[in-house]
């Protein structure tokens, strides 16, 4: 049986119970939900959750990120689902409306220029009931 990593039971510890009084149990939406991390880059986060839910999805912009380059592996090789890892704008999703339970951004709102139209856009994509989860990563 796959032991969670960290960072997994990280997001577990943070969000278990009821979610900001919504009676919504993250851990069991990150089971069985259809997860989005926005900003995957190499995918470590996308290849951690798939283990637990092959539901789970990527998306980059820098190409380099998903596809690899010379001597380091991209997403597309890193994870167990790699046609669930795409390359593209998180503002302009290719998905569906309405098509994830949790979208994950990990630092990807503060680089960016127009944040309110990647917040638009994920709005989107997120079912009515979808969860976002935005995190800022402190650096030590």
């Amino acid at each position: 049986m796959y032991e969670e990593s960290p960072r997994v039971k990280l997001l577990y510890k943070q969000f278990q119970g009821p979610l900001l009084g919504l009676g919504t149990d993250l851990s069991n939406l990150i089971k069985e939900g259809r997860i989005l991390d926005a900003g995957c880059g190499i995918g470590d986060l996308v290849s951690e959750l798939q283990r637990l839910n092959p539901e789970t999805y990527g998306i980059d912009i820098e190409s380099d990120m998903i596809d690899g380059i010379e001597g380091l592996a991209g997403a597309k090789q890193r994870v167990l689902y790699p046609d669930k890892v795409v390359g593209g704008d998180i503002a302009e999703p290719p998905f569906p409306n309405e098509y994830f339970d949790i979208i994950i951004m990990q630092d990807t709102i503060e680089p960016l220029h127009h944040p309110r139209q990647t917040l638009l856009a994920a709005n989107r994509i997120l079912k009515t009931n979808g969860i976002l989860i935005k995190m800022k990563i402190k650096k030590i």
